[in-house]
């Protein structure tokens, strides 16, 4: 699977950067939990998490792992949650599994669950969706080539 070819180092870094920037016991939505790997388990046990995931068999396995989290099944591009709910809004790894055409709507909705000054953190292997982190009207992205670290505040 190509998700095992991707360093966990490179997830933990820029989600160590996203955690220097919370408070002490965020509320975070992730956008395809998947299976609650190391870090869906660190923003578990940081704060209070809620995931979503369209597929049961990953739920199933995120709620062996992540026994205090929220979890969703569904559609994280026509799920319905509360506005300025959460303090971050995570993702990694599955928006290149979206149509074009749906990323911009749903990144409209994104903003629209943060609070303000809250932050979104997306990270992609493709090349036309950039790494980094937003908050709030404000966006800095970065390369996957570069630092993570660069992606600043």
């Amino acid at each position: 699977m190509w998700q095992q070819r991707i360093p966990d180092e490179t997830r933990l870094r820029y989600l160590a950067d996203l955690l220097e920037l919370l408070p002490k016991r965020p509320d975070v939505l992730e956008l395809g939990v998947g299976a609650g790997v190391q870090s869906s388990r660190i923003l578990a046990e940081r704060g209070r998490l809620t995931g979503v995931d369209i597929s049961r068999q990953q739920l199933r396995r995120a709620r062996e792992r992540l026994p205090n989290a929220t979890l969703i099944h569904g559609d994280f591009t026509s799920v319905e949650l509360p506005r300025a709910t959460f303090d971050a809004v995570v993702s990694f790894y599955v928006l290149n599994n979206l149509p074009q055409e749906e990323l911009a709507p749903l990144l409209r909705r994104v903003a629209d669950w943060l609070r303000p000054g809250g932050w979104f953190l997306a990270a992609s292997r493709a090349r036309t969706i950039p790494v980094g982190v937003a908050s709030g009207s404000e966006q800095r992205c970065t390369s996957p080539a570069a630092s993570p670290r660069r992606t600043g505040v």
